[in-house]
């Protein structure tokens, strides 16, 4: 059975990018453009294996979703990587996410 990724970004090309990329890894995907909708498609967790969420959206950031999700005792160990084009210490402090990846471009990749 292949793990699910849940994206919650508000920028639909980026959705799209990582949802390609995971896909073709042999990830099933789900997406949302917006915090509450990401929470309301991530339910109870139990069809997720990790979630990328952007951290600064209009309405619930991720920062929000994030927060929700480790209040949760049956979400709080999910695998979060939290996405962001800014890279800043307070923002990493504040996400309080598993993982933390700025967006940006590797031309070394």
């Amino acid at each position: 059975m292949s793990q699910r990724v849940l994206i919650i970004d508000d920028e639909g090309n980026v959705r799209r990018m990582m949802r390609l990329a995971l896909e073709s890894d042999g990830y099933e995907v789900e997406d949302a453009a917006d915090g509450t909708t990401g929470l309301d498609v991530y339910g109870d967790g139990s069809r997720f294996d990790a979630v990328l969420v952007d951290q600064h959206m209009p309405g619930m950031s991720g920062l929000e979703a994030t927060r929700v999700l480790r209040a949760n005792p049956s979400t709080a160990e999910v695998p979060i990587w939290a996405l962001t084009a800014r890279a800043m210490k307070c923002d990493e402090e504040a996400a309080d996410a598993k993982h933390r990846h700025p967006r940006g471009v590797d031309a070394d990749r």
